[in-house]
């Protein structure tokens, strides 16, 4: 239903007519959903979550990393979900940036961890 506004009280709906998908030439309806995952806090002081999801349930991610500046892994954690959340402990780190990583089946999810 649409509202014009200059005439609030005048409602315009619209009937749209959808094509018939039965038949042997109907494809199925695919639902993208984007990857995401967050950071929170960021910046970071003693501690951080990791929330994350693949998007399809069907594609699990399989590892989180967290990298320093120089490449080494300062946290390694197995994963067998598309989605989840994980919180682990940054008090003993030095500031600086740190990369996290997902690893997911079709591509890794990746974002900037700031240590205070």
């Amino acid at each position: 239903m649409l509202v014009n506004p200059y005439w609030p009280e005048c409602k315009f709906e619209l009937e749209v007519p959808f094509p018939d998908m039965k038949g042997k030439h109907a494809s199925p309806v695919v639902t993208s959903v984007k990857a995401t995952m967050s950071l929170v806090p960021n910046p970071a002081k003693a501690q951080t979550t990791v929330r994350f999801d693949t998007g399809d349930p069907a594609k699990k991610a399989r590892m989180m990393l967290v990298h320093d500046a120089m490449g080494n892994v300062k946290f390694r954690k197995d994963l067998k979900s598309a989605e989840g959340e994980v919180q682990f402990d940054t008090s003993g780190w030095l500031q600086g940036v740190y990369i996290v990583t997902v690893v997911a089946p079709d591509k890794p999810l990746q974002g900037k961890l700031l240590k205070e």
